[in-house]
């Protein structure tokens, strides 16, 4: 009877490491269809009615990618211009983007909002690498195309794009980085959803902000919810703690996603003063 109470733990212990295993290994094949979202909603991209001024744009990727994206844009051709990188879901036209830009425009700067490979009409499939790409031809596309010095480009990226926009900002010479909603890495946010995966190890998209905001130059304003359901608000404060000089940071109302709609006069006077002052 001994032996077969033995047995029977050894095979039960045996069996659940195994469906472990299996679990592990899900999430590495599945990885990233949790990362990233284009069909959120849908990948159609929605036109813009006429109370935009807009034009399409199309940015060919140093690995033959092609990255579609608007420019949403005041009067003033000397304006300031944003880069704005987006999160992992949907595309240019969702998640008040096109809103987000104009509201922009209000405050005197001109946008353009690029879709990431994979999402919206932009060609190829998303990645850590693929995703950084786009980010600097997107950056190229505004210094070198269009000949806006550097100073004049903001960087601003909301959620997953915080992560590019760290990346890029530690890449280039730029005016401004605005972080929102902001990660220290992926692997990091997986084990506060998942504890029980070693994301750390295992994760291949890993958008390490953490290891790379304090080789950042310019100024960086940091805005983040307080009831941030989806990225705890403590990492923007780690993110923070690391970054140099000049600095600030902004707590906003909402979540995630409501925080644009509840605190955007507080973001936007706090984006305009905070590069303002880095003229």
């Amino acid at each position: 009877m001994a032996n077969k109470t033995k047995t029977y733990i050894i095979n039960s212990i045996i069996g659940l490491i195994g469906l472990y295993l299996l679990l592990l290994l899900y999430f590495v094949v599945a990885e990233d269809s949790f990362v990233y979202h284009p069909d959120y909603t849908t990948r159609k991209v929605a036109s813009l009615d006429s109370s935009y001024r807009y034009k399409s744009v199309s940015i060919v990727t140093k690995d033959s990618e092609t990255i579609k994206g608007w420019e949403i844009t005041t009067s003033d051709s000397t304006a300031p211009w944003v880069l704005f990188l987006h999160g992992n879901a949907g595309n240019i036209s969702d998640m008040t983007h096109p809103e987000r830009a104009k509201y922009y425009n209000q405050y005197g700067y001109n946008v353009l909002l690029i879709d990431y490979r994979g999402f919206g009409e932009s060609t190829g499939k998303p990645s850590e690498q693929g995703l950084y790409i786009d980010a600097m031809a997107a950056f190229d596309y505004l210094s070198i195309t269009k000949a806006i010095p550097n100073k004049k480009i903001i960087i601003h990226g909301w959620s997953l794009g915080s992560g590019v926009a760290t990346h890029l900002a530690s890449e280039v010479d730029c005016g401004a980085l605005i972080l929102e909603g902001a990660f220290t890495s992926v692997p990091a946010v997986g084990e506060r959803y998942y504890p029980f995966i070693p994301a750390k190890l295992i994760s291949k998209n890993r958008f390490d902000s953490e290891s790379r905001i304090d080789k950042i130059k310019c100024g960086i304003l940091f805005l983040h919810a307080l009831d941030d359901a989806q990225i705890p608000f403590d990492m923007s404060e780690t993110l923070y703690s690391k970054a140099i000089e000049p600095k600030a940071f902004v707590k906003l109302k909402g979540g995630h996603i409501e925080a644009y709609k509840q605190s955007k006069e507080l973001m936007y006077e706090a984006i305009d003063m905070f590069v303002n002052n880095r003229k």
